[in-house]
């Protein structure tokens, strides 16, 4: 890792171990900011944090790092868009 973490463990997992832990799994139209977004070609491949209005917050292995992506009609992730997870709730 680039830094140094001090804290608790967390355990690696994948999109499709995030995805299949939705316990509710929300339509497109549902979705709100702050909720997992989960893709694929049939199986989840991939997520990233829905922020608003088409875009997410996404991170890549490559050196770009985390970046704004577009995310609605007319994209690769719109396209192949699986479920949403909302981990976010309102206190």
């Amino acid at each position: 890792p680039p830094r140094p973490y001090v804290g608790w463990s967390l355990a690696q997992r994948s999109s499709a171990d995030m995805a299949a832990a939705a316990p509710n799994k929300l339509a497109w139209r549902a979705k709100k900011p702050g909720d997992l977004l989960f893709y694929g070609n049939g199986a989840v491949s991939h997520a990233n944090v829905y922020v608003g209005k088409g875009w997410a917050l996404d991170s890549s292995t490559s050196i770009a790092g985390v970046t704004f992506l577009w995310v609605g009609d007319g994209s690769w992730y719109r396209d192949t868009f699986q479920w949403g997870r909302r981990i976010l709730t309102a206190s």
